[in-house]
């Protein structure tokens, strides 16, 4: 067997610059979820349980779904809940029912978002991506579970720095959605945005 090891001293400084402990999240991407949906009432009921709920299983406090684009983004496709420009915002996937299920077991649960891919109507213009990106927020409104955390960048790719903030920014603050923080970047294996961003205004 191996020896316990000895008590760490972890010291919190209120002060501190540093990074800030906001809960436990579980990301839901790429199909991960869709055969859930399918369980036995009584397995799945369990399963949702043990994610979600407070003090029992693995009790995530943050709900990150990805943004549907009915692409392959690595084990599965979730599907786009605007399709076509022409088309109205749904609630379409398993994405928009866990976040229902998550916010049922913890009422304090916290809701974020981001994309792996993005209809090709979405990327044409700064202003149909906006758009599509509030649709986006509008829905999980409508379903009653918030946003409270936008990552308008693909996952682990560049950021459109001004696009976010001289675009999708603004859009937020004036579509009734103030309240929704912008992920800058879901960087991989590096802490560059955060020194980035400590430069930039």
């Amino acid at each position: 067997g191996t020896l316990p090891q000895a008590p760490i001293t972890v010291r919190l400084d209120g002060n501190s610059s540093g990074r800030v402990f906001e809960g436990i999240g579980l990301v839901n991407a790429s199909g991960t979820s869709k055969l859930l949906m399918d369980y036995p009432e009584e397995q799945a009921r369990a399963i949702l349980d043990l994610l979600f709920k407070p003090f029992h299983g693995a009790g995530f406090t943050i709900l990150k779904n990805e943004i549907g684009a009915d692409v392959n983004s690595s084990t599965g496709a979730e599907p786009c809940h605007r399709r076509s420009k022409e088309e109205r915002a749904v609630a379409r996937g398993v994405n928009f029912w866990m976040a229902k299920e998550a916010l049922a077991r913890n009422p304090d649960m916290v809701f974020a978002a981001g994309r792996w891919g993005i209809p090709a109507w979405a990327d044409a213009t700064d202003e149909d991506r906006t758009e599509y990106y509030l649709d986006y927020v509008r829905t999980m409104g409508l379903n009653g579970t918030p946003l409270r955390d936008l990552s308008p960048g693909e996952n682990e790719v560049k950021l459109d720095r001004d696009w976010t903030v001289h675009k999708l920014f603004p859009a937020l603050q004036s579509g009734g959605f103030p309240y929704v923080r912008l992920i800058a970047k879901d960087e991989i294996q590096s802490w560059k945005l955060a020194d980035e961003l400590k430069k930039d205004k």
